[in-house]
Parts: structure tokens; sequence; C-alpha cells
């Protein structure tokens, strides 16, 4: 049986992209939410990962393997080759992206090393300027413990959890601000902002998890 793996609705919530190696190995695929309509999107020289659509849904992404992420143009016949793509971080470093900001200037993800562990950054890919932006250094040891969320509208930050927090970051001045600690056995994680970023669904681990929702004060706290 084939393995379908990193489910991803697609911005207007027509088609579901996901990864699957029915055919041998993983490539991403794409489905209508009602089981119809199955369709390959991507032919890769060896093998595709978790897709991240771009705001429009004109575009794919996907990490190559361990050689980085590549760039798929869904407008012409399919399934696609890659279209771009993006240069090593340096250091033998790759992104492996994982947010596209919603203005489309930013793929947001963790550097990953030749061997395929996470390296101890997370960057992003400015498509405007065309270079990466450092945007957390020094996670200790492995990016486990950093859960990235979704892009707020019309701004350049996006929630995250780092060590059972929630945060908020500015890509673009680099600016950081805790929305909410976690008591003592807690753990707060999978940050959902709602696109406006007046609230947002995250949930709340001890021995289960609850979901809970939490507005965001003028300040940037919850």
């Amino acid at each position: 049986p084939s393995r379908d793996r990193g489910v991803q609705w697609s911005p207007d919530g027509s088609r579901i992209a996901f990864y699957s190696d029915r055919y041998g190995k993983y490539e991403l695929w794409s489905i209508r939410p009602d089981g119809s309509g199955l369709q390959q999107l991507t032919t890769t020289d060896i093998w595709a990962d978790f897709g991240v659509w771009s705001p429009d849904g004109t575009r794919i992404t996907t990490q190559l393997g361990n050689q980085g992420t590549a760039i798929f143009d869904l407008r012409g016949e399919l399934p696609t080759r890659p279209t771009e793509e993006l240069p090593p971080i340096g250091d033998g470093t790759v992104l492996s992206g994982s947010a596209w900001s919603l203005d489309g200037r930013f793929l947001l993800g963790f550097a990953v090393k030749p061997d395929g562990s996470p390296a101890e950054h997370v960057v992003a890919w400015d498509f405007q300027d065309r270079s990466y932006r450092t945007v957390m250094a020094g996670i200790s040891g492995s990016s486990a413990s950093i859960q990235l969320g979704k892009w707020l509208r019309n701004t350049s930050k996006i929630a995250f959890s780092r060590d059972g927090a929630l945060y908020l970051a500015d890509i673009v001045t680099g600016e950081e601000s805790l929305l909410l600690e976690p008591g003592r056995g807690e753990v707060y994680s999978k940050p959902e902002p709602r696109e406006d970023g007046r609230e947002i669904f995250f949930l709340q681990e001890e021995h289960q998890a609850d979901v809970w929702l939490a507005a965001v004060t003028g300040g940037g706290a919850l």
C-alpha cells in the first residue's frame, strides 16, 4: 500500500496537497476535498517531501531529499519539474521550507545539514532581495523544540512556539515578542493565529492536549 503524508490545504480550499510514494518514490500530489481529481504535481530526480503552497496557489515548494528547497509552477502541464531551486544557505546547510508569507515575499524554514539533520537556526528566503535572513540562531541541538505557525496578514510576523512558550517574530525587524509563557508542567504548541492577528489557537499539553483560543492585545501579549 502507498504511504500518504503531509496534508496541506490550498489557499482557496479547492485542493489538498500531500506527498505519496504510490508510484515507488515520494512526489507531491493533490486531490479535491470530495476525493476526486487525484493528480500528481511534481516529478523529481530524488524524492519530494512536505509541500508548501504559495499564497496565490499557483506554486508549491518541497524539499528535494537533502538537496534543499525547490519551487514548482502549477500553471502548466502536470506533473512538472522544478522551475527554481533555492541556493544553499552556507556551511553546507540548505533550507527546508515550511511557511510562505501571505504577501509572497518570505519562505521560512529550518536549516538542514547534508545528512538531513537540522542545524541550529531558522532562516527565511527573501524572494525580493534574493537572500537569506537568519531568524533564530543557537537553537539548542535541534529544531524539535520549535514549531512554526502561520503568518499574520499584511505583516512580516509569524507565530511560533519554542520550548513550550508562544511567540511572535518579525522577520524584517528581527524583533521577537513573548505571547504566553506556560505554567509548571505545561507546554504550548502548534500556534494557529487568525490572519488579522487578534486571536490565536494553540494546544496546551500536560498529560493530554487541550485546544485554547486567546486574544492578542495591542502590545503583542496574550
